[in-house]
């Protein structure tokens, strides 16, 4: 498959704000090296904000471990309204 010059404005964001089971060094670690030689990646290790998830193409949230508040369930909420693609993986017990 021909790469896009496109293709290195598309940007996932890994969030490990929240000691994610599965994160870019741990489970998502050969998804990222495929990711990366196609488009951008990056990791939000802050509280996840409507601001930052508003700067990428897809947000990845591998197995929080940790609850969200209630502001960033809000600004997940609102950035998937806007359009935004965010991939959600949960175990047993998770929010």
């Amino acid at each position: 498959m021909a790469s896009n010059s496109d293709d290195k404005k598309f940007t996932v964001l890994f969030d490990t704000s929240k000691k994610e089971m599965l994160n870019p060094n741990q489970g998502f670690k050969k998804i990222v090296q495929k990711l990366k030689t196609r488009y951008k990646c990056e990791i939000n290790k802050e509280e996840l904000k409507y601001q930052r998830m508003a700067e990428t193409n897809l947000v990845l949230l591998g197995g929080p471990r940790m609850p969200f508040t209630g502001k960033e369930l809000q600004d997940v909420r609102q950035y998937v309204e806007a359009g935004g693609s965010c991939l959600v993986v949960m175990a047993e017990g998770g929010e």
